[in-house]
């Protein structure tokens, strides 16, 4: 138990990574999801392929975030994304960023 209290206090964010980074990486996520839904409605690619270009930004970038600050940038990273796909689940079917991810197949 005290290796991951230890691995969990090692890998939070510092409050400088959060002022800088945390907006960035909500903003960069926002914009994968936007893009990925504006590609599904206006360009009418389907599902399967707008889902690739959004999992291909958020895990590009994520590899990036690592290099560059380490684990504790990609929680971040995953933390800002994972409040973007909440968002966009609250919203539902019919919003953008919605459209972008969802599968019909998943539909209740």
């Amino acid at each position: 138990m005290d290796s991951l209290a230890r691995f969990i206090t090692d890998n939070i964010p510092t409050p400088a990574m959060l002022l800088s980074g945390g907006p960035a990486a909500l903003l960069w996520a926002l914009g994968a999801l936007y893009l990925s839904g504006s590609l599904k409605r206006h360009r009418r690619w389907k599902t399967g392929y707008t889902r690739k270009v959004f999992h291909f930004l958020i895990f590009s970038c994520a590899a990036l975030v690592s290099w560059r600050w380490g684990l504790p940038g990609v929680c971040l990273f995953g933390g800002m994304t994972s409040l973007v796909i909440l968002y966009a689940l609250i919203r539902g079917d019919g919003h953008l960023l919605y459209e972008g991810i969802a599968r019909e197949k998943d539909a209740p």
